[in-house]
């Protein structure tokens, strides 16, 4: 009798813990952010020899000072996907979900005359030096072509047509938010995917990129583990009836079935074989090798979600180039396992916009 009692103790005690859709949800969405925001000082540097000397004997997440070698945030910032995310986010927030509104505040946080990232570096011109109060945002391949475009020709505004040619990361990082919304129609939330990723990148194969993604982060809002979120999502881009339909999904599914075969190797060895770059379908195909790792019996992360985010994280950054999209793609998916008050408390307090993305997450679940 003490057993069982103990047993089915247990078990509820178990069950209460488990987070419920709605803080899934939530969690998908701070996770994603939080994540971003702990790889940021390190975003970007390549060569994984220089990241290990730059953390030596510390933890590499938050790591002070910030190193990156594009621009120069502030510690607890976002990398320019976290930034670009929060301009949605804040926007579906505040005006509830509607493109042509995203795509206006897009324009507004970038290309207005007074935007506030109006000030920015490219790959090829770095931010000024730093000055007090003066905010210098990084401005990548899809954002340049993407303001160039509204200001060239307004009227790509009318039909979302003024993204870029472009099959970057950024689809990864965008297709967060309209995967972790809401409801139950992933035909519905694939066209979302579609419609909030074309403002900037108006390229198929950046569609398939995103869609992909989003099929892992749903499955995984809906409950099913790491590694299953990751296998069910290649048997559905392998349905021949699959709605919406991609090109690309055929390839996307055999990459994804090829790196879950690697379970054994190091991350950061198959993080190098797919490259570290943000070129498309990189950090998709590494990402899912550490979900489907970071959460396997006999490790850590086993039924511990926080330890898999932050194993996950801490991986992700070791293994340099654009770890940002990487994270966020990884974070949004054990953030959701984890749910929200699974997220490390001490990284949520070192982020900057913690609170505000907490209360944009909870609106936009909510609506």
């Amino acid at each position: 009798k003490f057993a069982t009692a103990s047993v089915l103790a247990t078990m509820a005690a178990a069950v209460s813990a488990a987070p419920t859709e709605t803080d899934r949800r939530v969690g998908a969405i701070v996770g994603a952010f939080v994540a971003d925001a702990a790889v940021m000082p390190l975003h970007w540097i390549y060569d994984t020899a220089e990241i290990a000397r730059l953390v030596g004997d510390t933890e590499p997440e938050f790591h002070n000072p910030p190193s990156c070698p594009f621009y120069n945030y502030s510690l607890g910032e976002n990398t320019q996907y976290g930034q670009q995310g929060r301009t949605y986010l804040q926007s579906i927030a505040e005006n509830g979900w509607d493109p042509k509104t995203q795509q206006s505040a897009y324009f507004d946080f970038y290309g207005a005359k007074d935007a506030p990232c109006a000030l920015h570096a490219t790959e090829e011109v770095p931010c000024p030096p730093a000055q007090p109060n003066v905010t210098c945002c990084y401005w990548d391949f899809s954002t340049i072509v993407f303001v160039d475009n509204v200001r060239t020709n307004k009227t790509c505004l009318d039909d979302l047509s003024c993204g870029a040619d472009d099959t970057q990361a950024n689809a990864l990082a965008h297709m967060i938010i309209p995967a972790a919304r809401g409801g139950d129609n992933i035909t519905a939330i694939l066209q979302d995917t579609n419609d909030l990723v074309r403002i900037t990148q108006n390229e198929d194969d950046a569609v398939a990129f995103a869609t992909a993604g989003a099929r892992i982060l749903n499955n995984a809002i809906h409950g099913q583990s790491a590694s299953d979120s990751v296998r069910s999502a290649i048997n559905d881009l392998l349905q021949v009836d699959r709605v919406p339909k991609q090109q690309e999904d055929f390839v996307l599914a055999a990459g994804l079935h090829l790196v879950l075969e690697e379970i054994d190797m190091p991350n950061i060895n198959v993080t190098m074989q797919v490259e570290q770059s943000c070129d498309y379908p990189n950090n998709l195909f590494s990402g899912a090798h550490i979900l489907n790792q970071v959460m396997a019996p006999g490790t850590a992360g086993y039924d511990n979600a926080t330890e898999a985010y932050i194993n996950a994280t801490r991986q992700l950054i070791m293994a340099g180039g654009d770890q940002a999209s990487r994270s966020m793609f990884v974070g949004s998916v054990l953030g959701a396992i984890a749910g929200e008050s699974g997220i490390p408390e001490s990284w949520k307090r070192r982020y900057n916009h913690y609170d505000d993305v907490l209360a944009w997450a909870k609106k936009i679940v909510a609506k």
